[in-house]
């Protein structure tokens, strides 16, 4: 599943094609296992070359999805440690990001 949806993001340069293909695995995630969440989406998410502000606010949306997913049942506080928050903090400081994202970014409940 993730494997289409990552050509899209990697071999299509079109931006609004980009933002769609993640605003469409934002609504995936609400229905995935959380391990397929932390084996398969985080390193897709990560792994996303692009730093237009749209695509950092979709990414920022999957992974708040993924936080309070109820089928997920949250996930656990070493992936928060390891994988989510060491890849927040550089986006968040991104000069290409207006004020009501930075905020956005910092404004993220993480439970």
């Amino acid at each position: 599943m993730t494997f289409k949806i990552s050509l899209f993001l990697f071999f299509i340069l079109l931006f609004k094609v980009r933002v769609n293909c993640l605003i469409c695995l934002g609504k995936l995630v609400e229905s995935l296992d959380k391990w397929i969440i932390i084996d398969e989406v985080l390193p897709l998410l990560q792994s996303i070359p692009s730093r237009e502000p749209a695509v950092l606010m979709a990414i920022l949306g999957i992974i708040k999805v993924a936080l309070t997913s109820s089928k997920a049942g949250g996930l656990p506080r070493e992936v928060l440690a390891t994988k989510i928050i060491p890849f927040l903090v550089p986006i968040s400081i991104e000069t290409s990001l207006n004020l009501n994202q930075v905020n956005f970014y910092f404004n993220i409940e993480i439970k």
